[in-house]
């Protein structure tokens, strides 16, 4: 697909959708999968799982879009190398990033993209069968119903304390949302995670969400008598009130607000009627993204946290928020116009991880085919 005309300067979210795939093309690698992402510090390296999940996602759109082999054949390898049993060693859970004294599978997260990848990649190539890899994976993470909250599996089987993060939580949930059509369990188990969501999704004053989880303290503690192992949510309530002041701590929640949001825009789609979506703690979130919206049109890159906080943003209110497509195009524009290359076709000005910024071209296909002024 040519880029589009410089003197209109414009394109639309399939035409960027399906330049980048075509892009991606050319460095999908010969057993299917892409360049794994480099945001890992401390010796962390990441496997190519996530990036590999991300353009997957994209490559089926694509086909969607254009119902053109090539992006059909591209997915259909990108499956191939996802379904590889090194990947998940001992049939468990997926190797995600090797990190000394760290898990394999990267807590929650490590699994969200792969497990939604497939989900997409069963419906739109018509292989039930990867719908069932995704359901099972899922079905390994063991739920809390007291405090709606997972818990991440490493890929040798052993079950791990909770993912005390909550953009995590949120992420997983997010994911395995697209599962919940045809799985009542999975469904249910949506359902209460958003009912205790109130519990464990704690903000600042000005609406801000907090990085950790927080449930109720009397519920951690029958946790912790009644499995030791969870130690950790004690101590979570102590750095829980430090956090709340620590001016880093809150740089790095201003970076996960647009994917908190995102994840719950994600969710309300997939359980439309829950209460949670009439809470005053939803209409909170969404204004200090609107009220703080001139850092986030700007694209501070510094806060980390979202590859596309506009996109995220743009998304939560429509969805949250209710927006029409006019209301929300200025969050949208300002990251394609930050972020892509027209040259390349891929998302990767301007941020310091390009090769993960650009496979988050996926979070396009939330929206219709609109215009996007460049």
């Amino acid at each position: 697909m040519s880029k589009s005309n410089s003197t209109d300067r414009s394109t639309t979210t399939h035409e960027l959708l399906v330049r980048s795939a075509d892009a991606a093309l050319g460095f999908q690698r010969d057993d299917g999968s892409f360049p794994a992402p480099q945001y890992g510090v401390d010796q962390e390296l990441p496997t190519p799982v996530r990036t590999t999940a991300h353009w997957l996602l994209t490559l089926t759109e694509a086909y969607q879009i254009t119902a053109e082999d090539r992006f059909c054949d591209a997915a259909a390898d990108a499956v191939s190398y996802l379904l590889k049993d090194e990947l998940r060693p001992s049939g468990f859970t997926f190797h995600a990033r090797d990190a000394p004294g760290k898990d394999s599978c990267d807590g929650l997260v490590g699994q969200a993209a792969p497990i939604r990848a497939l989900a997409r990649a069963s419906t739109v190539l018509d292989r039930p069968e990867l719908a069932a890899v995704a359901r099972e994976i899922v079905h390994l993470h063991p739920f809390d119903e007291r405090l709606g909250l997972w818990k991440p599996v490493e890929i040798d089987g052993t079950t791990l304390s909770f993912d005390r993060t909550l953009n995590h939580q949120l992420i997983f949930a997010a994911s395995i949302a697209t599962l919940a059509d045809d799985d009542s369990e999975i469904a249910r188990l949506l359902r209460r995670f958003l009912t205790m969501l109130p519990s464990t999704m704690r903000l600042h004053d000005d609406g801000l969400i907090k990085h950790y989880i927080r449930p109720n303290p009397t519920d951690a503690l029958r946790t912790v008598v009644r499995s030791p192992s969870h130690w950790r949510l004690l101590l979570n309530e102590v750095v829980f009130h430090y956090y709340s002041r620590s001016a880093e701590r809150r740089r790095t929640e201003i970076g996960y607000h647009p994917v908190n949001l995102s994840s719950l825009a994600t969710l309300r789609r997939a359980v439309p009627n829950h209460t949670i979506w009439n809470r005053e703690v939803i209409q909170q979130a969404l204004e200090f993204s609107q009220a703080n919206s001139k850092l986030y049109l700007s694209g501070t890159e510094s806060h980390g946290g979202s590859a596309m906080p506009g996109t995220n943003i743009a998304l939560a209110l429509r969805v949250l928020g209710d927006k029409d497509l006019d209301d929300v195009l200025e969050f949208l524009e300002s990251d394609i116009r930050r972020k892509y290359d027209e040259d390349s076709g891929l998302l990767t000005t301007t941020d310091s991880d390009s090769t993960f910024q650009a496979a988050a071209v996926f979070l396009l296909s939330h929206f219709p085919n609109i215009t996007i002024q460049l």
